[in-house]
């Protein structure tokens, strides 16, 4: 009876797409943040923003926000939307905000009221499956380090070589 002593092999990581990820996730954070200011700018409001009912809608956190700051001074029972209007609120701003926020797909979480963007770095990995793929990568990487080698002392035409290979060793144009 063998043993299978199978490790997997990264084959490759997105590097690219991983920096994006980071970048989207930082900025989405910054726009939560950016609203958060603009309602603090905007209304005196008192009690600290719930961040995770303002990530779902800013401007019905915003609504919400108004009727309670004014509260004591809404006599004829103006409805939020009337008391921005009435106070000449121009909310296009966080619309806009939201809107930005609203159009970067990244699943924001929440510790107690911190929010939190989580990049996976395996997300954007991928390893070998078997100890066939494992053997092929082991190969190309010691032709790729051969063609290296060569490369030192004559010029390698690194389509051909991609040729010759059937695209398993590709080379990218732009290095």
């Amino acid at each position: 009876m063998s043993i299978n002593k199978f490790k997997p092999l990264m084959v490759s990581f997105d590097e690219t797409g991983y920096n994006k990820a980071q970048e989207k996730a930082t900025e989405k954070l910054e726009l939560l943040d950016q609203a958060s200011v603009w309602i603090h700018n905007t209304i005196e409001i008192e009690k600290k923003i719930n961040l995770k009912r303002l990530h779902l809608n800013m401007l019905e956190y915003f609504r919400d926000a108004i009727l309670v700051v004014y509260k004591d001074r809404n006599q004829l029972g103006l409805s939020a939307d009337k008391l921005i209007e009435a106070k000449e609120i121009n909310v296009s701003e966080l619309v806009e905000i939201q809107s930005q926020y609203d159009a970067l797909e990244v699943s924001v979480g929440f510790k107690e009221n911190v929010p939190q963007v989580e990049v996976k770095r395996k997300d954007f990995e991928v390893w070998t499956t078997s100890e066939k793929q494992n053997r092929k990568i082991i190969a190309g990487n010691k032709f790729i380090q051969a063609i290296q080698d060569l490369q030192k002392h004559s010029h390698i035409y690194a389509l051909e070589i991609q040729k010759a290979t059937s695209n398993y060793i590709q080379f990218d144009p732009r290095i």
